[in-house]
């Protein structure tokens, strides 16, 4: 509960001064750090790392609060836009995220109850694990992640992501010209599709086109 306050408190600064600057939106970050993604190409010093952070709905407990993986998506979207101007490949993947969450959670979540929870209770694969062992950890629920990309339709008949469905359908192809998406594209899907974690690759693709990736690098600067 403590945590999730501390969330809402960044979300609601964040918000309410979208002119901050970066210092500012650093101290209120403070309050938690999120892991970078180990599974990288390497990049510039003054580059942010790729960070395709894991956010796995929590296992309901009919209690009405916010899920803890939308606080940190909307801690990241509302800095994000304080950062950079809208653009259509920027405003297309809050929608392509938006519809993972409306269509696919609701269709297997009850499936992959079992999966989720084992998942959110491995130290490694916590949201605020120090490092994050991916691959692990996408293992576990793999079937929740088939089962998602399947409920979107990004799903082909041999059991792959259908990679042209995603740019063309999912991104209305609004990020086939975006110079950043195509640099980015290749290593965020690379990192997040041997299980077809759809979430980790657009959280991968957002964070890197124009997010504002919280980590312990960024908060200690």
């Amino acid at each position: 509960m403590e945590e999730q306050a501390a969330e809402e408190r960044v979300v609601k600064v964040i918000r309410e001064n979208p002119k901050a600057t970066r210092k500012q939106r650093d101290r209120a970050a403070r309050a938690f750090e999120l892991p970078t993604d180990p599974v990288v190409s390497q990049q510039s010093q003054h580059q942010e790392p790729l960070n395709c952070e894991q956010t796995l709905p929590s296992v309901p407990d009919h209690s009405p609060k916010m899920p803890r993986g939308l606080v940190l998506l909307m801690v990241a979207a509302a800095a994000a836009s304080a950062q950079a101007a809208d653009s259509p490949c920027y405003s297309v993947m809050f929608n392509a995220r938006d519809a993972v969450y409306a269509k696919g959670v609701p269709a297997c979540l009850p499936q992959y109850t079992a999966d989720i929870a084992k998942y959110n209770a491995n130290p490694n694969c916590a949201t605020f694990a120090k490092s994050p062992d991916m691959d692990t950890c996408d293992s576990i629920v793999a079937n929740f992640s088939k089962c998602l990309v399947k409920a979107v339709n990004l799903l082909k008949a041999d059991n792959t992501f259908d990679d042209a469905a995603f740019k063309a359908t999912t991104l209305q192809n609004k990020c086939s010209a975006d110079a950043k998406f195509i640099s980015v594209y290749p290593t965020c899907k690379n990192s997040t599709m041997k299980y077809l974690n759809l979430i980790r690759l657009i959280n991968c693709i957002h964070n890197n086109l124009y997010g504002y990736v919280i980590s312990r690098q960024n908060m200690d600067g």
